[in-house]
């Protein structure tokens, strides 16, 4: 294979996995605004108010907030796939360009993997897991977010890191 051969397959490569932080945010975003009213009430609405450890419940959020709670959530999932957007639409941009064109093009992805590992990490992860303890409830929608949101940091650890570390002015080809 040619060394321009393999860099269009390399950088396709690359722009494949951009694409997993852009499936996540607008997969998120539908399946959240699919379920809104029965999501609030269901998930978020007990999360928040601490139904499963009363104990607890000084932490805890009125029911009130759980529309807006989610609102939030579901808008900073969709940021991390227009983001990750951003940066593959740029990757494509660049395809045939230098290599310091097309690496300043992922650097909307990074911030994407970025926000998405505060998003799920810091927010589900620690928020809901360990602040609202998620991991008490008898609700397996609730009880299974901790698992969950470290799947989807691990995926976005994954991007950041590959893309991060792939340049390909490090890459000598003979």
């Amino acid at each position: 294979m040619t060394n321009s051969r393999f860099r269009l397959v390399f950088r396709l490569l690359q722009i494949g996995l951009a694409l997993i932080p852009v499936a996540i945010g607008v997969l998120a975003l539908l399946n959240d605004a699919g379920s809104f009213k029965s999501t609030v009430q269901d998930t978020i609405q007990p999360l928040i108010t601490m139904q499963s450890d009363k104990a607890m419940a000084w932490r805890s959020l009125p029911a009130s907030w759980a529309p807006y709670v989610y609102i939030i959530m579901f808008f900073s999932e969709f940021l991390v796939g227009m983001l990750a957007l951003i940066g593959v639409l740029g990757m494509c941009r660049n395809l045939f360009k230098t290599a310091l064109d097309f690496e300043r093009s992922k650097h909307w992805v990074y911030l994407a993997c970025i926000w998405g590992t505060l998003v799920w990490g810091l927010g589900f992860f620690e928020g809901a897991g360990d602040w609202f303890l998620a991991w008490t409830s008898s609700n397996g929608g609730i009880s299974g977010l901790q698992q969950s949101a470290l799947m989807y940091v691990t995926e976005l650890f994954f991007v950041f890191f590959y893309l991060k570390f792939s340049k390909e002015a490090d890459i000598q080809l003979k």
